[in-house]
């Protein structure tokens, strides 16, 4: 967040910078100009953004609909934007006392959510507890193992019941599933951490990047806004706008005259670079040659030590001595004895200096007069604005650099930090990262123990609903059915165990899911930053709204648009270049001159020319530098010399020192070959490439000068005074021409700052890809989800626990039928058969009762029945 702020508050000096820019010193690709109407086309700012690897959409593979249930229970329970409830209080201010009131009341509608989990948390146990009790002590609550004939025979109630559990069961299933996806889904997220972090650091660096190419960009552009005028107001555009058409009127009969001194002057200037080309590589030839000498003298000293060694080892072979001792490293080239071209070197750089292409038109021929008469009678009206140009261009580059510098350190210092954190924090191997591996399995444990509910639930269904048999009596039913029993009163016993510890655990994610989700939920349209950061968010005494920035940089707005610049600088009123100028037009108007006291032939210049003819190019030994040129640089190949020596030193491996020295002197000898020789030998080619040039170029160098003199002497009474009327008609099109520059280059610069500078497409995609895509959907959704998830099981537990118990009394087998319903009630006496109880309390029951034997209820047929003596009740 740092960097784009510090990449706005460079936009905006940049923008201010603009203000006071009028022409520089170069342009990158001039404007476009249309002769027919003087229009002028400027290049448009190009964005070169590479295609980001941050996603922006969340793919939740099937579970948005779930996500969608706990954003929506989460905005049930507080549906008001934090943003709204704490418009206008600032993140510091939040500590106040009627802040803290308006926040216990933002938090109050969460409390009661919690207030319902920790009264679940308190009342399972207390419950789990009586009901433990009242089975085992009281043999209530289904603890005994009795059930009436007539209640065995609810069959619909069972399979009701049965069903109820069933769809139950299989919900609680999918709570299950959906915590160890959710987990999973954490802990890949987890572990991508660094990958987004990397990818965002990436995508910052080249937004960054591309703010530096955009900003050297737009300073191509400054100079291209005021390049048309640039030229104009500058000697050559004064030359070609006033002079040049002046000379086309008045001494357009000296055409041939004019080709010549071209000609001439450019021929001075291509000898003058020969010479210079020339003398250069005589120099570093020279230099070059010493240092091959010196190398190989140096080699050839140590090859004859590494030769004495080898011979005094006594153990090595007499020929590979002599071989080392015969190895050929040695250069007899000699470049001192080049021709000596320091006279004319001199003088054609003295010709050049004196600027032969200006000098010779402004003493030759009248045109060059008449411009450079234009050109100092406009000094008073032009130099005001060339003290602008020097000032701006200085100012110009200066703030560019710093710019630039500012934004490159940025870059550096915050890529190190973020590095560094990423070490600390997000790699696999940290310490912070091992913290996820425990909650990973902390969550697995979690899935389990409510897997294992459901495990006990599903068997207790299973074997219940396939062992049970509605004929069969409650104490013969099956083992199975009764096997399905133990299991629900299994499930029950765990999820009373458990469920305290499971809510708890939701209670706290809940708690912390719910805030991170009202945080997402204002942080997608970056609303939260504008209330709560409203007083960092100011730029140049100007508010900024991160909701406008984002809303126009996800349509890829630029960044003038986007922060909304036009209300801290009016740039269509500062960049009006052409108010900026002064009175150009009267300035330009108040010009005079005419065409008197002109020479056609300046001393100056007729002493360079005679210079020029007697400077004996023509009679240079060029026979001797071409000769030289191919001499041969060394006695020997040194590749050559190189590889034998590297043989060598293999034959001697055994003796690592002399080895060694040889591999040594064998890779100084290829470098001295790669570098040295292969210098001398390039400037060798280029050095025969110039003689050649110069000696093709000064054929004829002086006839030629000698006929020029000749034709200066016979123009020198060529002087008129017809172009003063011609000279007020071309200044006052050069004036209108400037003016109409400007404006349209005001235009072109207004334009760009507003559409197509720093398009900030790329802060919206990082931001959403980070914080809303990875962050809210990706790992708060799931974090979210899981509680969700656990808490959608918890929900099951109340009544699953009541179903449980009920059809435990259905699928268990029963220890009394209902012949003793109304005799004998357990718990019984241990010490009394089970068989004399009977039969005693079978013959008091019809004698009191008067019944007979066809009355008396039915007794168990099933002789395979064996009575329990162990217990009476069952837990």
């Amino acid at each position: 967040m740092k960097l784009v702020y510090s990449l706005m508050l460079y936009v905006l000096l940049l923008c201010s910078l603009l203000i006071d820019i009028v022409l520089t010193t170069s342009c990158r690709k001039p404007p476009v100009i249309d002769s027919t109407n003087n229009q002028a086309t400027f290049e448009n700012i190009s964005s070169r953004l590479l295609p980001s690897k941050i996603s922006t959409s969340y793919d939740a593979k099937g579970l948005q609909a779930f996500f969608n249930l706990a954003n929506s229970f989460m905005n049930t329970v507080q549906p008001k934007s934090i943003s709204e409830q704490f418009q206008g209080v600032n993140l510091k201010e939040l500590s106040k006392d009627d802040n803290k009131a308006k926040i216990l009341k933002y938090e109050t509608p969460i409390f009661v959510a919690l207030g319902f989990g920790l009264l679940f948390v308190i009342l399972m146990p207390i419950i789990g507890f009586c009901f433990c009790c009242c089975r085992c002590c009281c043999n209530k609550c289904g603890g005994a193992m009795f059930q009436s004939e007539k209640e065995s025979k609810k069959y619909a109630k069972c399979t009701i019941m049965s069903l109820l559990l069933l769809v139950m069961t299989i919900l609680m299933l999918c709570g299950i599933l959906f915590m160890f996806v959710t987990n999973n889904r954490i802990n890949e997220s987890a572990k991508n951490i660094s990958t987004v972090y990397n990818q965002a650091i990436n995508e910052a660096i080249q937004f960054a990047n591309a703010t530096i190419d955009q900003i050297i960009e737009i300073s191509d552009q400054i100079p291209c806004i005021t390049y048309l005028d640039k030229q104009d107001i500058g000697d050559d555009g004064v030359k070609k706008l006033i002079g040049n058409p002046l000379y086309q009127s008045v001494l357009s009969n000296l055409s041939d005259t004019i080709n010549i001194s071209y000609s001439l002057s450019q021929n001075v200037s291509n000898i003058y670079g020969f010479l210079q080309s020339i003398n250069f590589l005589n120099i570093s030839l020279n230099e070059d040659a010493d240092d091959l000498k010196n190398g190989l003298k140096q080699i050839k000293k140590e090859l004859d030590d590494i030769a004495n060694d080898c011979i005094n080892n006594g153990s090595i072979p007499k020929e590979t001595c002599d071989s080392i001792n015969s190895t050929v490293v040695s250069s007899n080239v000699d470049f001192t004895s080049f021709p000596d071209l320091s006279d004319q070197l001199k003088t054609f750089k003295s010709a050049t200096s004196f600027d032969m292409t200006e000098n010779i038109k402004s003493t030759i021929m009248k045109i060059e007069d008449i411009s450079n008469t234009v050109v100092n009678k406009s000094k008073s009206a032009r130099s005001d604005l060339i003290q602008l140009i020097s000032k701006t261009e200085d100012q110009v580059q200066d703030m560019l650099y710093q710019i630039n510098g500012n934004i490159t350190n940025t870059i550096s210092t915050t890529k190190s930090k973020l590095l560094t954190f990423e070490n600390n924090y997000f790699r696999s191997n940290s310490e912070a990262f091992k913290y996820e591996n425990y909650r990973y399995y902390v969550y697995i444990g979690i899935s389990s123990v409510v897997g294992f509910i459901f495990v006990l639930m599903a068997l207790g269904l299973l074997f219940g609903c396939c062992g049970y048999k509605k004929n069969v009596s409650p104490t013969h039913r099956s083992s199975a059915s009764n096997c399905g029993g133990n299991f629900l009163m299994a499930s029950v016993g765990f999820m009373f165990i458990f469920s305290a510890i499971l809510m708890m655990f939701c209670v706290v994610w809940f708690a912390v899911g719910m805030h991170l989700h009202i945080v997402c939920r204002d942080v997608h349209d970056g609303i939260l930053f504008d209330s709560f950061l409203s007083d960092q968010l100011i730029i140049e005494g100007k508010k900024i709204s991160v909701k406008l920035l984002l809303s126009q940089c996800r349509s890829n707005a630029p960044i003038y648009k986007a922060l909304n610049v036009e209300n801290i600088y009016n740039i269509s009123k500062e960049l009006n270049i052409k108010d900026k100028t002064g009175d150009l037009n009267s300035k330009l108007n108040s010009l005079s001159f005419d065409l008197n006291d002109l020479n056609i032939l300046s001393d100056k210049l007729k002493e360079i020319l005679n210079d020029l003819a007697d400077s004996n190019t023509e009679t240079v030994n060029y026979t001797s530098f071409l000769s030289m040129i191919n001499e041969k640089i060394t006695d020997s190949n040194l590749a050559l010399a190189a590889l034998n020596l590297t043989n060598y030193a293999k034959n001697l491996s055994s003796y690592n020192s002399i080895a060694e020295k040889l591999r040594n002197i064998s890779s100084r000898l290829i470098e001295i070959d790669n570098t040295v020789v292969s210098n001398i030998k390039n400037n060798l080619k280029n050095l025969e490439s110039n003689v050649t040039a110069l000696k093709s170029t000064s054929y004829h160098f002086k006839e030629t000068i000698l006929d020029l003199l000749k034709r200066y002497n016979q123009s020198d009474a060529f002087i008129k005074n017809e172009g003063e009327y011609i000279i007020k008609h071309l200044i006052s099109n050069y004036s209108t021409r400037l003016i109409g520059w400007l404006d349209q280059g005001s235009t072109h610069l207004v334009v760009q700052v507003k559409s197509n500078m720093l398009k900030c497409g790329p802060i919206a995609n990082l931001y959403d890809g980070v914080i809303n895509t990875y962050v809210c959907s990706d790992i708060v959704q799931n974090v979210n989800g899981f509680w969700l998830a656990l808490g959608w099981c918890l929900l099951f537990f109340v009544p699953c626990i009541i179903l449980s118990v009920k059809l435990a009394k259905f699928y268990r087998k029963m220890n009394y039928g209902s012949s003793l319903d109304k005799h004998v009630q357990p718990p019984f006496n241990e010490s009394y058969p089970m068989e004399v109880r009977s039969s005693v309390h079978d013959q008091t029951s019809l004698m009191e009762n008067n019944w007979s034997h066809t009355d008396a209820p039915p007794p168990y047929s099933n002789n395979q029945f064996t009575p329990r003596y162990n217990s009476g009740y069952h837990y």
